[in-house]
This record gives structure tokens, C-alpha cells and sequence, in this order.
């Protein structure tokens, strides 16, 4: 019974201290992305070029794209496609987690191989990370579009009915 207890504390004092260590690592990672930032936009010459070149291309792409029906579509079903791939591919990969010891590959169990239980979980993060992209391309035309829309119906040199 003792020994049960101690081994409680134990585990409940190291999770603390990876919980610690992981709340410390974010705080540093927020602060080091807030100084990356600001070093582009008022750091040397070149790195504001950079970060002008890379908006400016952003904004070209987002102009190019704003009023194509189909290239948005396409961009729609490819984010709906990711999403269903991660899904059926994370189905799976949990159950043959539940199966292990009757899942084989390559002659092992897969209860045994647990580098193979990990790289079977990848195509799984590539298609999450597939998802986001896509979507998050369609949501940023989308919402520049609204913004030109607005610009250009009440706009006061411009008139709304050309006749």
C-alpha cells in the first residue's frame, strides 16, 4: 500500500514538473514570435523588404482570386476532402491502436513496434495540415472579398450605375 502511494506522488510530482516546463516553453515561444515580428517589420533593410515582398504577394494572390467562383470551390472541396481523409485515417489508426496485438505488419505486432504505431499516425497530421491550409486560403479570399465589395460600392467617385 505504501509503495503504491509513494509511486503516486512520484508521478503526480514529475507530471507537475513536465506540466512546468511545457507552460514555460509556450510563454517563451509567444515572446520569441512578438520579437521575430517586430524585427521584420522594424529591423534592417532587408528583413522589412522581405516582409513587404511577402504581403505584397499575399495581396496580389488575394486580388487575382477575389471573384473566382471555381478556383474558390475547388479550394472549399479540398478542405472538405483533407478533413474526411484525416477523420477515416484517424478511425483507423485508433482502431488498430485498440487491435494491437492482432494488427500485423510486417510479421510484428503492432503492439511491439511502437515506431511503427507513431509513423502510421503521420499521413494523419499531413492531412490536418492540408485541411487548414486549404481552408484558411478560402476564409482569406473570402473575407478580402467583402472588404473590396464594400471599398467599391461606397466609394463616392466611383458611381454605382455606369447608364
Amino acid at each position: 500500500m505504501f509503495g503504491t502511494d509513494v509511486s503516486l506522488t512520484t508521478w503526480l510530482s514529475e507530471k507537475t514538473v513536465e506540466l512546468l516546463y511545457g507552460a514555460v516553453l509556450l510563454f517563451a515561444l509567444k515572446h520569441a514570435y512578438r520579437w521575430l515580428r517586430l524585427a521584420i517589420e522594424h529591423g534592417p533593410r532587408t528583413l522589412r523588404a522581405a516582409g513587404r515582398l511577402q504581403r505584397k504577394v499575399r495581396l496580389e494572390r488575394l486580388r487575382a482570386r477575389r471573384f473566382d467562383e471555381t478556383w474558390l470551390n475547388r479550394e472549399v472541396s479540398r478542405s472538405h476532402l483533407c478533413i474526411m481523409l484525416f477523420v477515416l485515417w484517424f478511425g483507423g489508426w485508433l482502431l488498430a491502436m485498440g487491435l494491437r496485438e492482432v494488427v500485423w505488419v510486417n510479421d510484428i505486432p503492432l503492439s511491439k513496434s511502437s515506431t511503427l504505431a507513431i509513423a502510421s499516425a503521420f499521413p494523419m497530421y499531413l492531412f490536418e495540415i492540408g485541411w487548414i491550409w486549404f481552408s484558411s486560403r478560402s476564409s482569406d479570399v473570402i473575407r478580402y472579398r467583402s472588404r473590396v465589395k464594400a471599398w467599391r460600392f461606397n466609394h463616392p467617385r466611383i458611381p454605382a450605375d455606369p447608364a
